[in-house]
């Protein structure tokens, strides 16, 4: 677990190779968590509140590659998510230039999962999404917009071979999709 005590003191893992935990490979609160290899844990690879998590190879874990936060912002950008039960899920956050391949080994997951971003954000962008393995229905596949995702910017990603559909809008009240 890393933990900083505000946005000036902020701390920082880095540089680490994380395999064979029980739950997380890394927690981060208020943290900035790059440049570390996290694979084959038993849960999620990285977990994150209101941390950037940025450069990382996070691969093999039984969880989901990295998760962010349903309560605060994280960033997410430049990382390789790879052969995870699922890509990245990012609850409130920014989402870019990252490749996420071949994650999603169980049903229903699917590559890339935001919830709910600030509307001011490019909360999915300039990512690859390719080859999520999975059952092919609505809930699968590269990009899924949740129901909060009002005001979240999609641009310039790169999606394709993932089952069902490439990029889900489960946000009745979105347009231009």
């Amino acid at each position: 677990d890393a933990s900083g005590s505000g946005s000036t003191h902020r701390a920082v893992v880095e540089g680490n190779t994380v395999r064979g935990a029980v739950g997380a490979g890394i927690d981060g609160y208020l943290a900035t968590v790059r440049l570390n290899r996290v694979y084959a844990n038993g849960g999620v690879g990285i977990s994150s509140t209101n941390s950037n998590v940025l450069n990382n190879v996070v691969a093999y874990n039984s969880s989901t590659g990295i998760v962010g936060s349903n309560y605060s912002f994280s960033t997410f950008s430049h990382n390789k998510v790879a052969h995870n039960a699922a890509g990245i899920y990012g609850g409130i956050a920014s989402i870019t230039y990252n490749s996420v391949v071949f994650n999603g080994v169980d049903a229903n997951t699917p590559g890339v999962m935001v919830r709910y971003p600030s509307q001011s954000a490019t909360c999915l962008a300039y990512n690859t999404v390719v080859g999520q393995v999975g059952t092919s229905n609505s809930d699968t596949g590269g990009l899924y917009l949740d129901t909060g995702t009002i005001g979240c910017r999609v641009q310039n990603n790169n999606l394709y071979g993932n089952p069902g559909y490439e990029l889900y809008n489960a946000n009745a009240q979105s347009d231009g999709l």
